[in-house]
């Protein structure tokens, strides 16, 4: 990674206090490890990655088939001027005005709050840009402490879980289904108490 180059300034989408979401191109797949975190069985642990091995040409592909969808935005999570992770909101409807969220974070890294962060600039692109109502999501049980901080952040509710919804390893595992309305959002983010993301706002 020592040779990754500095985001393009012009790529930046959404700015962030120690992170920027940005437009992805081919040169940040060919200049960063992004394709190769998905052959990582390590990184890949609670996610459902790593059951077909990835490639160059394989990113490539995923990068022009998703250019011009107006139902996805796919970002890449920038720390410190390196590619560090991925995220989206995925399945956009502009009706029900409604979608789901996925964060991946590929490069160790020592800021807890990247996570957050990248939850925070997402979410608010979402409600406010987009004028979406409600932001969905699905989390590997294994996760449950990660999702009490983003319900305690943001106002994610659960909505029940997934029995025996992903097998990894030989085994299945139950997934959190929760989501978050953005009246919910809206209270968290105002509210003066909320410590966990005052260091974003």
């Amino acid at each position: 990674m020592d040779d990754y180059q500095k985001i393009d300034k012009r790529n930046v989408f959404l700015k962030g206090k120690s992170i920027s979401l940005c437009a992805l191109s081919i040169t940040d797949i060919e200049n960063s490890n992004w394709y190769g975190w998905f052959n990582d069985e390590h990184i890949c642990t609670f996610t459902q990655k790593h059951y077909f091995p990835n490639s160059l040409n394989k990113q490539i592909k995923f990068l022009n088939e998703i250019e011009g969808k107006n139902n996805l935005i796919v970002l890449g999570i920038v720390h410190d001027d390196m590619l560090v992770g991925v995220c989206s909101l995925n399945d956009i409807n502009f009706i029900n005005r409604n979608c789901s969220i996925s964060i991946f974070i590929g490069e160790k890294i020592k800021d807890e709050n990247v996570s957050l962060e990248t939850f925070y600039l997402l979410l608010k692109h979402a409600f406010y840009c987009l004028n979406l109502n409600k932001v969905s999501m699905g989390q590997h049980i294994k996760l449950k402490l990660f999702f009490t901080r983003l319900s305690l952040a943001f106002g994610f509710i659960s909505e029940g879980v997934s029995r025996a919804e992903i097998f990894k390893n030989g085994k299945y595992f139950d997934v959190i289904n929760s989501s978050v309305l953005k009246s919910e959002f809206d209270e968290k983010i105002k509210d003066p108490n909320n410590t966990l993301i005052k260091a974003f706002k």
